[in-house]
């Protein structure tokens, strides 16, 4: 056999062994996804509507400081440590990361309050209204992962390598946090030095970030871009059962399971060229000896662009997305309160909408408005039109509506 034959028998084999190592990981890929669906079921904490994964998706990603170690337990005092909305367009194999401020200044209960305190004031609720309300787009799904999951994560992933740019020490007892890097150092990061690279702000002799939280954020993302590296790589491929082991102890979402699978996979398959990082622009100001980021809408208006499923005219982005005759819809809406007229008077409002088809009736008190739906699809029309955040899916009882709105006592019209 000559050289030329050699050569491209040898290609044909490479070939082949190429193709079967593809189809081994696909196969894997569909265990997995079966084998670790009852893992992260234990820590589904919500009933949201699971969304077609292959439309825009937009997740509220919350890093939870431990609060008080003595009381670990103890939600009302403990604090989203770092803040950040994720838009995935796996179509595109996009996605688009933005980091809030910890300091922004927001209003709740009529006080202004900086961001990061909203989980520990109303929980989950009153972090996503908070974002959402700045960031004017829906969020999908809420995502929480502690300290103690991500040292887990990196550990798993095999650690990060990062060149240090700047002296950090730092040592605060009450928290057990030490850190201590030597500017010039290629240091691999485990989950210990992780987490201690990606908090450190200032040193103990008061040296450090000249903009706070905000240059700590940009340590933050130079982080996580070499995290996306790790992860798009071939290399993590056998890594993917160990992650899959650690996950599911520390994440707490109101993402349905399937969901939360199926778009890992798809975060998997992104293209790191195509994920891009910003920080929320605001204006820094003292009130009443307080330190806040006032929110620039102005500023933002490029970030909040790419978030949103609608471009500046207010058009769908989606050039696939069905449009929806909401005439044709068929709506139940239900008073859950004892505001006498509530439901009647709430039609007349989604009237004026475009909804025709509507009947009303009375239900049994609750506190919480929801909607129920159908058809999944129809949750970008409804969140435009109805300020109501919790989205449930429509008993076989009822399917013979498209649409039921529960108005409960928090309800605002």
């Amino acid at each position: 056999m000559d050289s030329k034959n050699l050569l491209k028998n040898k290609f044909k084999v490479s070939l082949l062994i190429l193709l079967v190592l593809l189809i081994i990981i696909s196969l894997c890929t569909g265990a997995f996804f079966y084998k670790y669906l009852g893992k992260f079921s234990k820590n589904y904490n919500g009933n949201a509507v699971e969304k077609d994964t292959s439309l825009p998706t937009n997740i509220l990603f919350l890093g939870m400081d431990i609060g008080d170690p003595a009381q670990k337990n103890n939600d009302s005092i403990k604090r989203t440590d770092t803040i950040m909305l994720v838009r995935l367009i796996p179509k595109e194999k996009k996605a688009y990361i933005v980091s809030i401020p910890r300091d922004m200044m927001i209003k709740i209960k009529n006080s202004s309050q900086k961001i990061n305190a909203a989980f520990s004031i109303g929980g989950d609720s009153a972090i996503k209204q908070a974002v959402e309300n700045i960031m004017t787009v829906n969020i999908d799904y809420v995502v929480k992962l502690n300290y103690d999951g991500f040292r887990s994560f990196v550990d798993a992933i095999g650690g990060v390598e990062m060149t240090i740019d700047r002296n950090m020490y730092y040592d605060d007892a009450a928290q057990d946090l030490h850190i201590k890097f030597k500017k010039g150092q290629t240091v691999l990061l485990d989950g210990k030095k992780a987490e201690e690279f990606f908090r450190w702000r200032k040193n103990n002799d008061g040296t450090g970030l000249a903009n706070g939280d905000l240059d700590r954020i940009d340590n933050q993302h130079k982080f996580i871009e070499k995290v996306v590296e790790k992860c798009t790589s071939i290399t993590i491929v056998p890594k993917i059962g160990k992650i899959l082991d650690i996950l599911p102890k520390y994440i707490e979402t109101d993402m349905p399971p399937k969901t939360l699978l199926a778009l890992g996979k798809e975060a998997i398959e992104l293209n790191k060229e195509n994920v891009n990082m910003y920080t929320l622009k605001g204006v820094p100001r003292t009130i009443d000896g307080i330190s806040y980021l006032i929110y620039d809408k102005e500023a933002n208006t490029e970030i909040i662009n790419l978030f949103s499923d609608k471009d500046s005219k207010g058009k769908v982005k989606n050039e696939n997305s069905k449009q929806i005759d909401k005439s044709s819809l068929k709506i139940k809406v239900l008073n859950g309160t004892k505001t006498q007229g509530l439901a009647s008077k709430y039609m007349k409002e989604l009237q004026n909408k475009g909804y025709k088809n509507i009947e009303i009736g009375n239900t049994k008190e609750t506190s919480k408005s929801e909607i129920q739906l159908k058809d999944n699809s129809l949750k970008d029309t409804v969140s435009s039109d109805i300020n109501i955040n919790k989205f449930t899916n429509i008993s076989k009882n009822d399917d013979n509506f498209d649409i039921i709105v529960i108005l409960g006592k928090d309800f605002k019209n």
